[in-house]
């Protein structure tokens, strides 16, 4: 990888940019989470969106002949355009009938739930026998998840937006209690899931683009962390699908 890099910076006579930095080590790699999702919606009429919010770090799930319903605690789920239905919760019950969906998608939300074990065992209501829930949220044992673990919530939103530019409006608070690859398995296990697949991954330090030097070490540390077994729940996401029993 380091030979790599200096090959890379000898190709050009300019110091290459953090956006040519990342198209060059992360040229069109496709997501091992999102290929999930898209194995999963072969077989989904009735899809549950979890913590959809604004739909900002969503994607388009809807197609013929299949409903997409979000859940959110925030009113600002009512702004999704990804969506054909949006409900509202109070954090922990969902108001939802048992066993509606073929599918639930949580991207990057477990890690801002207050009481998970309660929601993940109200998820595992909610998904019909068969059914799947697959989720992508930070590890608690990442880097950035411990200093966000450090840093107290009311600093998040400004931190965050220096580093990526995200608006304060959709940053939230973390508690990181089920954010552990283990952790997060035996809670589903509890509430009535078998694990299909569930991994730790990093891919591209997005989080570190504010400067090419953050963003080359970011680079290296995954690439490290995803290529020696021993190291990988020092990665940077919890990856899963779980199927219903």
């Amino acid at each position: 990888m380091v030979e790599q890099m200096a090959k890379g910076s000898r190709a050009s006579p300019l110091v290459p940019t953090v956006a040519e930095l990342r198209q060059r080590w992360y040229p069109n790699t496709g997501s091992p989470f999102e290929a999930l999702v898209d194995s999963a919606l072969s077989q989904a009429r009735r899809v549950l969106v979890f913590g959809a919010g604004r739909g900002v770090f969503e994607r388009d799930l809807r197609a013929s002949a299949r409903l997409v319903i979000g859940i959110d605690v925030t009113s600002a789920i009512k702004d999704n355009p990804y969506l054909d239905g949006a409900v509202l919760y109070n954090g922990i019950s969902l108001p939802i009938d048992t066993a509606t969906f073929d599918l639930c998608v949580a991207r990057w939300v477990i890690e801002h739930i207050a009481e998970p074990e309660s929601v993940l065992n109200e998820i595992a209501r909610v998904v019909r026998p068969g059914g799947r829930f697959v989720f992508i949220t930070m590890n608690a044992w990442f880097y950035a998840g411990l200093l966000a673990r450090i840093v107290p919530n009311r600093l998040h939103a400004p931190i965050v937006k220096w580093a990526t530019g995200r608006e304060s409006r959709d940053t939230f608070p973390t508690y990181y209690r089920a954010n552990t690859r283990r952790r997060l398995g035996r809670l589903l296990h509890e509430a009535g899931f078998k694990a299909e697949m569930l991994r730790v991954e990093s891919g591209d330090p997005a989080y570190l683009q504010f400067s090419r030097l953050t963003y080359v070490l970011g680079t290296l540390f995954h690439k490290v962390v995803n290529r020696v077994p021993r190291l990988e729940d020092l990665g940077q996401a919890v990856i899963g699908s779980f199927v219903k029993q």
